[in-house]
């Protein structure tokens, strides 16, 4: 398994551990004020600064003050995946980005699928709970529907959203759709500026 950890150059390096298991070597542990650290995990430290433990010293113990840490923070580390249930950056980079299907928490349905007007027919309801009225949906036909245009017609918060087609059509189209959230963290910032600043 790996962990990321920062260095002094604000880099990201990996600790690797082996649960239950020792070899020989150093393992340095970073401590950062802020961070909670259970007293298992604590066992040896005694300033905030790195400090270096021999690979005997990382005992099952300490991983178990990681695994408090990372259960504190909301995170779960699997198979070098790293899970948790909100992140807010500034800027993000990805080389690819992949949707789960699985719904998000607290919701029935997910937040990509496919979707079919009927023949016949120049509009459908696509059941979404997900839906916001600040949500952009975005929709791209994987049916030829030939000169006619499209758009998202409604959205109905908690029950889903319109397609509609500018004119009826003589066989099933499908569909591809995405939900996006969209919120304004303006006010959580600002929240917390002041009380950083009381």
């Amino acid at each position: 398994n790996e962990f990321p950890i920062p260095n002094d150059q604000n880099d990201l390096g990996t600790l690797d551990f082996d649960i239950g298991h020792s070899s020989q070597g150093e393992v340095m542990v970073f401590v950062e004020p802020g961070w909670y650290v259970s007293d298992e995990a604590m066992t040896g430290v005694t300033n905030t600064s790195p400090s270096f433990f021999s690979a005997s010293e990382f005992s099952v113990e300490m991983v178990a003050g990681l695994k408090d840490l990372f259960r504190v923070g909301g995170l779960t580390l699997r198979d070098r995946v790293l899970a948790f249930l909100e992140l807010i950056v500034d800027r993000l980079t990805v080389r690819e980005i992949v949707v789960e299907q699985t719904p998000p928490p607290f919701h029935d349905d997910a937040l990509v699928g496919e979707g079919i007007v009927p023949a016949g027919a120049a509009e459908v309801l696509v059941p979404n709970d997900n839906v916001k009225e600040t949500s952009k949906i975005f929709v791209t036909f994987t049916t030829d529907i030939g000169s006619r245009s499209f758009f998202v017609a409604e959205k109905r918060e908690g029950e889903g959203f319109l397609v509609r087609l500018s004119s009826p059509v003589a066989k099933d189209v499908t569909f591809d759709w995405w939900i996006i959230q969209v919120e304004n963290l303006g006010n959580v910032q600002d929240a917390e500026g002041k009380e950083e600043s009381e």
